[in-house]
């Protein structure tokens, strides 16, 4: 979710309530539970994603250099022999 869009928007486009119509809407526990809920840190789940994104980079890289390893020291010429032996 963008960090600039309402939370509760997606909430009220889905169903949309008539605070009017609530019983005690406009009481101070309601008022003070909303101002504690939007009020509150999100949690930051960049990090989380940048992570994984890293960690899957750095195995992708360690098969790509283990590949390149192996196909730079193994013996081409042994693999040749065999091929025209048979």
């Amino acid at each position: 979710m963008p960090a600039n869009r309402d939370p509760f928007d997606i909430l009220r486009v889905h169903d949309p309530v008539d605070f009017t119509t609530l019983p005690n809407a406009d009481s101070a526990s309601a008022q003070a539970l909303f101002e504690a809920i939007t009020n509150s840190p999100r949690v930051d789940r960049s990090r989380v994603r940048r992570r994984r994104r890293i960690i899957a980079l750095a195995v992708l890289a360690a098969l790509l250099a283990a590949a390149t390893w192996v196909a730079l020291t193994r013996d081409v010429t042994a693999v040749g022999v065999a091929c025209y032996a048979t």
